[in-house]
């Protein structure tokens, strides 16, 4: 199954964003600070700020170049965040599935590229408001798209297309399916 809602639809467009890239990350501490089981509802607001995401998205890259699956499923969109945010039917084994799917070829691609995650960059920022989709949406949605910076062979470089972020109550999480 395929979302269709206008948050998962857009094309990305490049638009200015500041990229720390100091130094690599690794993949310590990436388990969020929030419960797993907390779910937002229509009247909650999440806390999430978009500086925030770039930041979550380069411990994201980490986690897939160690492949330190957990710390990567944490940072991913779970089955009950996009059950909270969206009215259309969504099969849990299905989303959990792709989600573990795309992180092990993203572990599979970083060990043999042997490229350092040292940052990211905001490239687009949506917000869908639920009263313009109130079919689909359950409450309004952030979406960001990021693109993760690399070290290779000594350069800093932006590979790959951009990977999409959601922001949840527990902050932003990325989302595997489009």
């Amino acid at each position: 199954m395929r979302l269709t809602a206008p948050v998962l639809l857009a094309l990305v467009v490049a638009c200015g964003s500041a990229v720390p890239v100091s130094a690599p990350v690794t993949a310590s501490g990436l388990h969020p600070s929030a419960p797993a089981t907390s779910v937002p509802t229509v009247a909650q607001a999440p806390p999430a700020e978009v500086g925030d995401v770039e930041e979550i998205a380069t411990r994201l890259g980490a986690a897939w170049a160690a492949c330190d699956r957990d710390a990567a499923l944490a940072l991913s969109l779970s089955y009950e965040d996009v059950v909270a945010m969206t009215r259309k039917e969504v099969d849990r084994a299905e989303w959990e599935g792709d989600t573990r799917a795309f992180m092990e070829e993203r572990c599979r691609e970083l060990g043999e590229a042997h490229a350092t995650v040292v940052g990211a960059k905001i490239v687009k920022n949506e917000r869908h408001p639920r009263a313009e989709d109130p079919e689909r949406l359950k409450m309004d949605v952030d979406a960001v798209y990021v693109q993760l910076v690399f070290e290779v062979d000594g350069r800093r470089e932006q590979r790959g297309l951009p990977l999409l972020f959601l922001a949840t109550a527990h902050g932003y999480r990325f989302a595997a399916k489009h």
